[in-house]
């Protein structure tokens, strides 16, 4: 059975991101998040971008991952899902993840997202994720709280990488 591996970051020891430390600080502990598949494409969004669809490594100590089983058509669901926010040039909106937390639909544009809607609606697209709350309304934390609740079990990563920021390397 396959798994999608949810990966969250925690800026507590990241010496930069001043805006990954606010982010955390108002739902501690992560600000951000990205989906990886079983080829190891990660979908994510970052600050100031499109979402990207990218073969990655997730080799920081601060990165926690969450397995999340499902069946191999639920994966192709999601990858599908993946690919169609990045043909459809999806943008990071800096408003959508500033007002994540009010839980409001005053500010709905299915042309942006942030990181954690993005996971969100992949999970929701395949079946995975309950649709007991909004996407646009999950931060991070609030998103991790979720699958955690939905007893995935949680790997937590200790090798040694440079930190991501909010810009594409």
């Amino acid at each position: 059975m396959p798994n999608l591996r949810v990966w969250f970051y925690d800026p507590t020891n990241d010496d930069q991101g001043v805006v990954n430390k606010i982010v955390a600080r108002i739902d501690p502990p992560f600000c951000h998040t990205e989906i990886q598949f079983t080829n190891n494409d990660a979908c994510s969004i970052y600050m100031g971008s499109e979402v990207i669809l990218r073969e990655r490594k997730f080799e920081s100590p601060n990165y926690t991952c969450v397995r999340v089983p499902c069946s191999a058509s639920q994966e192709t669901v999601a990858r599908a899902f993946a690919k169609k926010c990045v043909d459809q040039k999806q943008q990071f909106s800096t408003l959508h993840m500033s007002t994540c937390m009010i839980w409001t639909d005053a500010f709905e544009d299915t042309g942006k997202t942030f990181c954690s809607k993005l996971v969100y609606e992949i999970l929701l697209n395949a079946g995975i994720m309950p649709t007991t709350s909004s996407g646009r309304g999950v931060s991070p934390s609030a998103l991790h709280r979720l699958l955690i609740a939905n007893q995935a079990p949680v790997v937590i990563s200790t090798q040694r990488s440079v930190a991501i920021g909010f810009k594409i390397a």
